[in-house]
């Protein structure tokens, strides 16, 4: 039988376990990585085996993960350790070896039993007695041992489904950096990782409670339209309890999105309405905990690592050297526990072997959820946006038979970007009078015609007349993609490499009430995370003569102007523009009344022979 302690402590490994597979949310939830965990649970399971939940706590049965521990730990029956104890009192009476007598003694008894034929069998045999009760008793130790390194391992590097691995070394907690040999390095701590803005969700999230109650969260479309309009930047949201509906064993919970602040009084008069709606007032915690998983996904940033196996395994190594395999424990206590080295390297063995497992399941999780990141992406919408002179150079005759068409689905758009009220074709145009030595001339006007506003018929008859005689790239002046950042320019690299000539960025300034959100503890990692990402992605985009400019302020400024360097090098740095945007009316510090625009070439050379700045001496 395991102790309380041993049980406690195997709960909360197994407990871990399934936090870091994700399995109670993979069970309940049916989108995103959760569906593939769902889709792959029978490869988990194999792994894992089933968790079961008893009064004293949760254990795994069935699965490789628990054959790995329960061999590792196979102990002799009770049956056995009580006969070994009783043979153990025959053999000290028959070789005289009285109850509590000295560890020397009982030595230097042995020894000269040893050496007599008669009972040197009977020696043999109580050292291998001995040995094997020791083991006994200390296996169950060992196991909690194991299992609390497991745990101190990976709950150390799992943050609310991110992994972010530290490389601590050594108790003090100092993190481990590779280095690449350069005088000068730069690093973060959530390096090696994306930093996925996910966005508003908001879609019905379905949850399973654990006494097997089924529960819908759904927002009121009509308060979730008109507060999503109403919120600006660094407004804050809240959900109110709308109503709470029960069919057929479900219960619906229907949610108001409201414009504010949230509080914990918010959350108990829901979690109190689906208690009442369910008739169970048992599981008001649980009921708690996914209703701030709701809350949590409807604007839910994350991680996703990039190689999490290699950081994962070289960081069990540094642990396993470190904190297992206790040089100064081993080494202050060797010559008077001689079992200890041998029993720290079976425990630093079976962490080794257990924990490479854990790992290589869990990046292949990451890694899955990595190449959907890093897929191109389809394209929900295309539209274009043509002026009316563009149109009449490119597809005259096509004009003609259209214009009033595109006059009366145009109208409304023109009126509200403040061009007028132009409500015919003949508003379209300009007349310039002739004289005698000029015809007189009519061209229209270059007012926009988005697609937007019409069919898909309208759309494609008008691309089809523009591109009879001219590329569609030639047409068009630019593209504007509404989109992830990263994900548009993965998307787009290939066919804009080195390709684009200036690229200005304006990023969030991760001033803590910029709506750019992070980790706790990780602010400005979390941000360098964001912008390593789209950086080094822009660069493939720049000419080779191209230029980058980025503004920021004091905030980020020495990151971003680290991070430039490591993305450019420190040769092409073009200078820093130093500007004039804001009043600091605080007396008791120095004014920052500035903000900064980096500017970086992708090769200052190359710039230099193609490009002479307006500002210069060069004539």
């Amino acid at each position: 039988m395991k102790t309380n302690l041993q049980r406690q402590d195997e709960t909360r490994f197994v407990e871990l376990v399934t936090e870091l597979f994700q399995m109670d949310e993979a069970q309940a939830l049916d989108f995103g990585i959760y569906r593939v965990i769902r889709r792959h649970n029978q490869e988990i399971k194999a792994f894992l085996g089933d968790v079961i939940t008893e009064k004293d706590g949760k254990y795994l049965q069935g699965g490789r993960l628990s054959e790995l521990l329960d061999g590792a730990f196979q102990a002799v029956g009770h049956e056995a350790l009580a006969d070994d104890k009783f043979r153990l009192k025959d053999i000290e009476e028959q070789l005289g070896l009285k109850p509590g007598i000295p560890r020397e003694q009982r030595e230097i008894l042995l020894a000269q039993a040893e050496k007599m034929p008669a009972t040197k069998g009977l020696v043999s045999e109580y050292r291998s007695r001995i040995e094997t009760i020791g083991h006994q008793q200390t296996v169950q130790q060992d196991r909690v041992e194991v299992l609390n390194r497991l745990y101190q391992f990976f709950s150390r590097h799992y943050q609310d489904g991110d992994f972010i691995v530290e490389r601590r070394y050594g108790k003090a907690g100092a993190r481990y950096v590779k280095s690449t040999g350069e005088d000068t390095e730069f690093h973060w701590a959530t390096e090696d990782m994306y930093y996925i803005k996910s966005g508003d969700i908001f879609t019905d999230f379905t949850v399973r409670l654990a006494n097997g109650q089924c529960l819908i969260f759904t927002v009121e479309p009509e308060s979730l339209q008109s507060t999503r309009a109403a919120l600006k930047q660094n407004d804050k949201a809240h959900y109110e309890l709308d109503k709470t509906t029960k069919e057929n064993d479900v219960v619906t919970v229907r949610l108001k999105y409201i414009k504010g602040a949230p509080s914990e009084k918010q959350k108990d008069e829901i979690v109190k309405a689906v208690q009442g709606a369910g008739g169970t007032v048992d599981v008001g915690v649980d009921i708690r905990r996914w209703l701030n998983r709701f809350m949590a996904r409807n604007q839910s940033d994350f991680f996703i690592h990039k190689r999490l196996k290699e950081a994962l395994t070289e960081d069990l190594d540094i642990f396993i050297k470190t904190e297992v395999l206790d040089i100064d424990q081993l080494l202050a206590n060797a010559p008077l526990q001689t079992d200890l080295p041998k029993r720290v390297m079976k425990v630093a063995r079976i962490v080794r072997e257990v924990g490479q497992h854990i790992i290589a399941f869990l990046a292949a999780l990451e890694d899955f959820q990595k190449s959907l990141w890093e897929k191109k992406k389809l394209v929900f919408e295309t539209r274009y946006v043509i002026t009316l002179d563009r149109l009449e150079r490119y597809c005259p005759a096509w004009l003609a038979q259209n214009i009033d068409s595109i006059v009366k689905h145009q109208r409304q758009e023109w009126n509200n970007l403040g061009l007028g009220d132009i409500a015919t074709s003949n508003d379209c145009t300009r007349k310039t009078a002739g004289d005698l030595a000029t015809a007189a001339t009519e061209q229209y006007l270059p007012l926009p015609v988005d697609t937007r506003n019409f069919d898909v018929a309208f759309k494609w008859s008008m691309l089809e007349a523009v591109t009879s005689a001219t590329p569609l790239d030639d047409a068009l002046d630019g593209v504007a993609i509404q989109s992830d950042n990263w994900q548009a320019l993965n998307t787009l690299q290939e066919k804009y490499r080195e390709q684009v000539k200036c690229i200005y960025i304006d990023p969030p300034y991760n001033t803590g009430g910029d709506g750019f959100a992070y980790k706790d503890a990780y602010q400005s990692a979390s941000w360098l995370a964001m912008m390593d990402d789209r950086l080094h992605i822009a660069a493939t985009t720049l000419k080779v003569d191209g230029v980058l400019f980025s503004s920021i302020d004091q905030n980020e400024y020495p990151r971003l102007r680290t991070l430039l360097e490591a993305t450019f090098t420190r040769a092409n740095a073009l200078g820093t523009i130093v500007w004039k945007n804001v009043t600091d009316n605080n007396p008791t510090n120095i004014a920052v009344e500035h903000e900064y625009v980096e500017a970086f070439a992708k090769n200052r050379v190359m710039l230099e022979s193609e490009w002479k700045s307006p500002y210069s001496d060069a004539k």
